[in-house]
């Protein structure tokens, strides 16, 4: 007998003392009483119960979707098994590129899919049906839309809570975050001194390249209180810390509004932490030797083998200094590429002190980051514009379904791919006149974190040629400059002379060979 396998979910808790539960669960049984030659293995459940699929909470750690599809990778779950479902909105709410990612990681596993509420039966084939994909792309954007829909009343509903409150002053809800408390006015909020000195720390360590870990480790071993409503205090962790550095609520954005609570962080602070997020960096508690923190981290290419540069240090003197670092192809330290090694002091004197000042000056003047972010939110509109239009020729049966099906899939994926774009341009766009580069002082750890992240706000990357003593800057607005020296006997060499002319007339060049 063929195994079957229930998946139930709803997205509230308040759902679980309605009807959703058991119309699921008889809708089951209904479907394995009409066919006698499947059996439900029970050893085996899964229920998401208070899991959203609009915003994907089953598919991440706990979720128990996110459990079937390991159970299956894993084997314990046969290849040729059925899911029961409600409905395709019990598998996906989200948009239909991320909805026809999930439903593409269960049928080619072999896993058939069955959807109660209609009797339709999906399998890996119907991933190469076009009435089948056409079929799931209208059904998911459907169910996407409601969700959309349902989200918009929610938010009308606190939009005129915040009408309200721009009117009068009256605060959308009384609840806020841990570091603040609401006054009795009921229009204003007031920062928690000892809340806001914790937060401070855990900013000003993180970007010293503390590690997650190592913070909330010492904020328990010194008893410091979490920033928390709850009753309970269950101490730091990692994951906490973690939740803290991400929360825009800081600066004070919330509800829409960019000053709702009164910020207990800079905007410079906060972003410039956003920056380092997801560079390797606060993986291990790093040395307090200023050496120790490459300004230039991942940035830097070969031009022999295409490698990364990285930073390689010698032997430590007995005070702890380090007399002499070095930037060193990654290939060559494997035996793999020829290159060899940058004096890296003599490179960090030549790009910070003559080169990398004009070329921060020519990124703020250039007008090509507000270009991008308008012609992202364009290009945005118009692939939403587009996919509407697609669906509506399907549903009408206009048009070839394969060739639509494609466009529409193909369109999402684009559409995912510019909205990431966007977050990452508004991000840049917002640090770029925090960091002053003849502002920073290669002499402290704070210093050269400050390099980093003012270095990272404008340069895409570098690449090195040894043989011709070259470099290749290459600017995330897109514009290039070639054949800039940094050979030792170049080392007096007054760069900023040659970028004098740029400044008044090569703005609008991309690509300079100097």
């Amino acid at each position: 007998m063929r195994k079957v396998y229930s998946y139930i979910r709803f997205s509230s808790t308040k759902q679980a003392f309605g009807d959703s539960h058991r119309r699921q669960s008889k809708a089951i049984q209904d479907w394995l009483a009409s066919h006698p030659d499947h059996i439900l293995d029970e050893s085996l459940s899964f229920e998401d119960l208070g899991r959203s699929a609009f915003h994907g909470d089953h598919l991440k750690e706990g979720g128990a979707l996110r459990a079937f599809l390991e159970a299956v990778k894993q084997g314990l779950i046969p290849p040729d098994s059925v899911l029961l479902v409600e409905s395709l909105d019990r598998v996906s709410r989200q948009s239909i590129s991320h909805a026809q990612e999930t439903i593409r990681a269960i049928l080619e596993q072999g896993i058939t899919v069955v959807t109660l509420s209609d009797g339709e039966t999906y399998n890996r084939q119907s991933l190469d049906d076009s009435l089948a994909l056409i079929r799931m792309i209208i059904l998911q954007e459907r169910s996407h839309n409601e969700s959309v829909i349902k989200s918009d009343r929610i938010k009308k509903v606190w939009s005129h809570k915040r009408q309200q409150f721009e009117q009068d002053g009256t605060k959308i809800t009384g609840n806020c975050p841990g570091w603040l408390k609401l006054n009795s006015d009921g229009k204003s909020f007031s920062l928690i001194p000892h809340h806001v000195e914790t937060i401070h720390r855990i900013f000003d360590e993180k970007l010293s390249g503390k590690s997650l870990h190592a913070i909330a480790r010492d904020l328990n071993l010194e008893n410091i209180p979490t920033i928390t409503n709850k009753k309970v205090d269950t101490g730091w962790t990692p994951t906490r810390v973690r939740d803290l550095l991400l929360k825009e609520s800081l600066i004070g954005v919330a509800y829409g509004v960019s000053d709702y609570f009164p910020p207990a962080i800079s905007k410079e602070k906060f972003h410039a932490v956003q920056m380092i997020r997801g560079q390797g960096k606060g993986k291990k508690p790093t040395s307090r030797q200023p050496s120790s923190i490459d300004i230039l981290k991942g940035i830097c290419k070969c031009a022999e083998c295409g490698s990364t540069l990285r930073q390689r240090n010698t032997k430590k003197t007995p005070e702890g200094r380090y007399p002499r670092g070095y930037l060193e192809c990654r290939n060559r330290q494997l035996g793999r590429c020829n290159s060899k090694a940058f004096n890296r002091s003599l490179i960090e004197d030549i790009l910070i002190q003559k080169v990398f000042p004009t070329l921060q000056y020519l990124s703020l003047k250039s007008n090509g980051d507000n270009i991008s972010v308008t012609t992202l939110k364009a290009d945005i509109t118009s692939l939403e514009k587009g996919i509407n239009n697609l669906i509506s020729l399907a549903e009408k049966g206009l048009g070839d379904l394969d060739t639509l099906a494609q466009r529409i899939t193909n369109n999402r994926v684009e559409l995912e791919s510019k909205k990431k774009d966007l977050r990452q341009a508004e991000a840049i766009q917002s640090l770029r006149s925090d960091n002053d580069i003849q502002d920073s002082d290669r002499k402290t750890v704070e210093g050269r974190i400050k390099l980093q992240l003012a270095i990272k706000s404008f340069v895409k990357e570098i690449i090195f040629d040894y043989y011709k003593q070259e470099i290749t800057i290459r600017l995330l607005n897109g514009k290039s400059f070639s054949g800039i020296s940094v050979a030792r006997e170049n080392k007096d060499f007054d760069h900023s002379s040659v970028f004098e002319v740029l400044q008044k007339s090569l703005l609008d060049i991309d690509e300079v060979h100097l």
